[in-house]
């Protein structure tokens, strides 16, 4: 992954107390609360963006941010914070 790409962490509708992190291609910018369709094994499955970061460096194989479902947050700020944890 190149330095200047972006990482997200996103919340998907699993038994897990995790976010799970995707790359996101440089041309897109999702802000926290935004939902997108991701890859996820097998399938594609809809999560919220919890954070956005921008490594300095990342080697990880990370899979890509397939598309946004919103233009704008379905959630705020506050209303995710309860949900991140590390």
């Amino acid at each position: 992954m190149p330095k200047t790409s972006r990482i997200c962490s996103f919340a998907l509708a699993l038994p897990v107390y995790h976010g799970f992190d995707y790359a996101v291609d440089d041309g897109h910018h999702y802000q926290p609360g935004v939902r997108v369709k991701l890859p996820f094994g097998e399938a594609t499955r809809i999560g919220i963006c919890l954070a956005v970061e921008t490594p300095e460096e990342d080697d990880r194989d990370l899979k890509t941010v397939i598309e946004a479902v919103d233009e704008q947050p379905v959630l705020r700020v506050a209303q995710l914070d309860p949900l991140y944890v590390e």
